[in-house]
């Protein structure tokens, strides 16, 4: 149970790398086509699961942790996907997915999001995710999640230069101000 935790929780973390960095990084591209690039970008996600299901045997090599660092990894793992969950549901599942921004959709009441997780940190989905893969590898033992943990950093600041390179172009000052008091992933 736990091998299968481990893997869907990998192809969670893993698929959703190149739909960030493509989907970011290329915007104005995908703007262009509108919702039929959601099919580009989320072509990814089944083939990483395909990938990821023919290569178990290497990716869930572990190690045995003791139970004291299991149950630290779990209560680590509950608060990233707690961390997680409060972050989407502030920001809104289509702002999560940036369908209004893909769609072309421009609202009038859209505002920056400041308060609740985003008043710690600028990417708490991001560093909820980061907590879920320390938890996941004390839990379970499995290498692989160490290898998402040591290149987390650079991926998450290369998604997130364009991510806050957008959210300058649309609040300017605002999210300036905001970028000046807030920190990037990890809380003051």
């Amino acid at each position: 149970m736990l091998e299968l935790l481990s893997l869907i929780i990998l192809w969670c973390l893993i698929s959703i790398i190149p739909v960030r960095v493509f989907g970011h990084a290329f915007m104005g591209y995908w703007k262009k086509i509108g919702l039929k690039s959601y099919i580009f970008i989320w072509i990814w996600v089944p083939i990483v699961a395909y990938l990821i299901w023919f290569n178990k045997d290497i990716l869930l090599v572990s190690i045995q942790t003791h139970l004291f660092l299991k149950l630290i990894g779990l209560l680590i793992l509950i608060g990233g996907i707690s961390i997680w969950v409060w972050s989407g549901r502030k920001l809104g599942f289509r702002n999560m997915i940036a369908y209004r921004e893909i769609k072309g959709e421009k609202s009038k009441k859209e505002k920056l999001m400041t308060k609740g997780p985003y008043s710690l940190v600028r990417h708490p989905i991001y560093f909820g995710e980061f907590l879920g893969a320390i938890g996941m590898f004390l839990i379970s033992g499995v290498l692989s999640f160490i290898f998402y943990i040591i290149f987390w950093p650079a991926i998450t600041y290369f998604i997130t230069f364009f991510e806050e390179k957008g959210l300058i172009d649309k609040f300017g000052k605002e999210y300036r101000n905001y970028k000046k008091k807030v920190p990037r992933f990890f809380p003051d």
